[in-house]
Formats: structure tokens, C-alpha cells, sequence
């Protein structure tokens, strides 16, 4: 028994008493009990608060090494403590034997039976055959309280405690033994989960209780409110908990699955963006060495006519491209680039008429210069596009 177990069955009584102190306790039920013998409730109390005043009854400060400083759980035959090691200061659990049954030889060796039952479960623990024998185990941790958790550490730090804390469970039911309702001081924060440590066996106990208790420590250890199925899944914990520890495993692992999945989906859609944005970089590289690669065509050339009639010449030095009336030009490339407009309605013109032999002779222009530079400016402004799309990242 716990004392949470004995504060409920003191709330079934009328007028409950306070649960401390305990010996005011015993003394206030015994009185009750003696005014009335036929209250069961009443007689039930009284057992068990008779249990925890007996659970102190006879025994030294130090037992089995380790400094008593708080009662923990309590049965007919032992009681179970925390406090510290007073060799090395650490915490410590020590359930010990009452001193009323100590020297029962069938009881000793039951404490060493239990002692290799718990031994795969709780790390470190030892049986001291002493004057009144006992078992001890170090505390992997201090309690787990809510105002001390962390909640935010991220979500492999989630995967991590809940994941380690729901194995660690699993590993009770697995050994053939239950988990009590547990103490606070029997939920232990390890730091990357959550360990119970009990330090006697149970069977046949219904393992709901143990897994809220849990799932409600991690609910609030985990405070972010971001969706992970992880989160989900203590959230889940915490409403509704599974009728066994395998059952916990199995949402746990589909958690795990249904979280894997989204970080492997995430890292291939991450995997593409960065693949096409090298490619894109590439591209982007070769059209700019195309681009400088390929300078205009020199030369001049007679390119259509205007309105009033006036010839319209091309020229090109190699790096600076005109064309219109020969005494007064438009810019059509240099430098700093095109001029979009100028530059796309001479491929226009150059599409729609073909090119004069007589103009060409008239202004001493090259035929095949109006065709290749033609074709070069219609070439250059794709090219353009190309790496202004490249460039904007469409």
C-alpha cells in the first residue's frame, strides 16, 4: 500500500481524518472503530494506517546502508523507504524486512527470491543479509516532477522519452510481473525517460493505472504544441490508456513508424530541392560561359525598310549592336544587354521579308552577315529568358 491508498480510503469514511500524523491517525480510527466494530470501511482503514505506523516499528535510521528519510509503500511483511546511500551520498530505495518477522527464515529467503525476480528490472539492486535483511537499489534519478520538466527539448528528445520510458515497461510485463499503483518517489526522471523503480513483486495487476500515470508525466514533460504523432500518441495515452503494456508498445511503434515516414518523406522532398537547385546552379553556369562564349557576329547588313522608305542596316563591331537608319541607329545590344523590344522586332523583320540583294549592294552590306546576325539576336534573347528564369528560381 502507498499512501495515496490510504488517503482514499480515508475519504470513504465520514469526517475524514487527516492522513497525518500517523500515529493521531491510528489512535482517531481505533476510537472509531471501537464505537461501531461493524464498519468495514472503518476496520480497513484502521489496518492499513496500523500497517504504516508497524512499517517504522523496530527499525534503525540506517538500514542496509542507506540514511531512511521517506516511507515509499508498505505490506505485511516489509516496508519500502527512500533516502540516501551513506557511503556515497547517492540516492537509494531500501525495502526492508518489519522487525516483527526479520528472523522468519522463510521470509529471508523470499526477500533473495524477490531480489532475483526484480534483478533484470532494477539496475544495482542487492540483498543485505543483516540483523534485518533487506533490498537495496540506487535511484537512476530524482523523482519525476512536472515543475521541474523540460517539455521543449525537441522532438528526437520525445522520441527518445517515450520510446525508452514504454520499453522499460514492456520489460515488466515481459518478466511475468505487474506494476502497482505507483508512489511518486517510484517514477524516476533518468534523464533521456522515465524508469519506475518498485522493489516488490506484483502479479495479476492491471497495468492501466501504471500507464496513465506515465503517459500523464510525459504529457507533461512534453509541452510544445507542435503535431508529431509521437505527441499524439501521449496525448492518446493520457485520455484513454491501453488494457496492457504490449498494447502500448504496438501504438508506440506505430508512432514511430507513422513519425519515420514523415522524416523520411521530408529528407527526399529536401533531397530534390537541393539536387535541382545544384542542377539549376549548373545550368545557370553554362549558359552564362555560352553567353560570353558567343559574341555577336561583326559586320553590316541592310535589314528591311521603314515606312518612309529608308533602309534599315545592321552593324555589329562584336560587341556593341545597332540597327536602323544609318544616321541614326537604335541600340540593339552592348554590355549592359538588349534592348528587348528593338532587338525582338528585328527578328520580326527579319521574318518577314527576305533579305534584299539590292540594298545589301546599294549600302555595301553582306547578305549572309543580315542572316547570321538575325539568327544570333534570336538565339541571344532565348538564351536570356533561359537564365532570367534560372536566376529567379522559376
Amino acid at each position: 500500500m502507498i499512501l495515496d491508498e490510504l488517503a482514499e480510503l480515508l475519504e470513504t469514511l465520514e469526517r475524514p481524518p487527516s492522513v497525518h500524523p500517523a500515529d493521531a491517525l491510528l489512535h482517531s480510527l481505533e476510537a472509531r472503530a471501537d464505537a461501531d466494530p461493524s464498519d468495514g470501511a472503518v476496520r480497513d482503514a484502521l489496518l492499513a494506517a496500523h500497517g504504516r505506523v508497524m512499517a517504522e516499528a523496530g527499525l534503525r535510521p540506517v538500514v542496509g546502508g542507506v540514511q531512511r528519510e521517506q516511507l515509499v509503500r508498505w505490506d505485511a511483511t516489509t516496508s519500502t523507504w527512500v533516502g540516501h546511500d551513506v557511503r556515497t551520498g547517492e540516492a537509494a530505495m531500501v525495502r526492508v524486512a518489519l522487525a516483527s518477522v526479520a528472523r522468519d527464515p522463510l521470509l529471508r529467503r523470499q526477500l533473495v527470491r524477490d531480489a532475483r525476480a526484480l534483478g533484470p528490472l532494477v539496475p544495482g539492486l542487492r540483498v543485505v543479509d543483516d540483523e534485518i535483511p533487506c533490498l537495496v537499489a540506487p535511484l537512476p534519478g530524482p523523482a519525476f516532477q512536472v515543475a521541474a520538466a523540460g517539455g521543449t527539448a525537441g522532438v528526437p528528445a520525445l522520441a527518445r522519452m517515450v520510446t525508452h520510458t514504454i520499453a522499460g515497461l514492456v520489460a515488466w510485463e515481459e518478466r511475468g510481473l505487474g506494476l502497482p499503483r505507483l508512489d511518486d518517489t517510484e517514477l524516476r526522471d533518468a534523464g533521456d525517460r522515465l524508469v519506475v523503480i518498485v522493489l516488490t513483486p506484483f502479479s495479476d495487476t492491471d497495468s492501466r493505472h501504471v500507464l496513465a500515470t506515465v503517459a500523464d508525466a510525459l504529457g507533461a514533460w512534453w509541452r510544445d504544441e507542435s503535431a508529431h504523432p509521437l505527441a499524439e500518441l501521449v496525448h492518446a495515452l493520457c485520455e484513454t490508456a491501453p488494457d496492457t503494456l504490449g498494447d502500448a508498445a504496438r501504438r508506440t511503434v506505430s508512432a514511430l513508424a507513422t513519425a519515420l515516414a514523415g522524416e523520411r518523406h521530408a529528407i527526399v522532398r529536401a533531397a530534390e530541392v537541393a539536387s535541382l537547385g545544384l542542377r539549376k546552379e549548373a545550368l545557370l553556369e553554362w549558359v552564362e560561359r555560352l553567353d560570353v562564349a558567343s559574341p555577336p557576329p561583326q559586320g553590316a547588313a541592310a535589314l528591311g525598310v521603314d515606312l518612309d522608305g529608308h533602309t534599315l542596316v545592321v552593324t555589329s563591331d562584336g560587341e556593341v549592336v545597332t540597327w536602323g537608319v544609318a544616321e541614326a541607329p537604335d541600340l540593339v545590344y552592348d554590355e549592359d544587354g538588349f534592348d528587348v523590344p528593338v532587338a525582338r522586332k528585328l527578328v520580326r523583320t527579319r521574318g518577314t521579308a527576305p533579305i534584299s540583294e539590292r540594298l545589301n549592294a546599294e549600302i555595301g552590306g553582306d547578305p549572309v552577315f543580315a542572316e547570321r546576325i538575325a539568327r544570333w539576336v534570336a538565339a541571344a534573347l532565348e538564351l536570356r529568358t533561359t537564365r532570367l528564369l534560372l536566376s529567379h528560381g522559376a
